[in-house]
């Protein structure tokens, strides 16, 4: 049987664990300003920490991706390093992809 001390033991433990793990990991959240932090129910959703890099700001006027330059630019503009390994979310998972796949652009052509 869990009692109220233990749960709030369990509670203190992760929490100083995921500060730990951010250290090491970023996640990086693809939706836009607006929805940014907040779930069909108006409550906040965002993680702790996360960054807001909303997946049109990758993407040029016409849908496509913008230069390995351009991207670069926009990650260090949030603070996103290359060098961490990284968790991409949104609300459905789709926008997620695009970011996704913007990071890993530049990171396979960094070498």
């Amino acid at each position: 049987r869990l009692s109220l001390s233990h749960i709030s033991m369990t509670c203190t433990r992760w929490q100083k664990n995921w500060i730990v793990v951010q250290l090491i990991h970023q996640v990086i959240d693809a939706r836009d300003a607006a929805d940014y932090g907040k779930s069909g129910d108006g409550k906040n959703s965002s993680i702790k920490n996360s960054i807001n890099l909303p997946f049109e700001e990758v993407l040029n006027a016409d849908g496509t991706f913008k230069s390995d330059e351009e991207i670069k630019n926009v990650l260090e503009s949030k603070r996103i390093s290359l060098d961490k390994s990284s968790y991409f979310m949104c609300q459905g998972g789709v926008t997620a992809c695009v970011v996704q796949m913007a990071f890993d652009i530049v990171c396979l052509d960094k070498g």
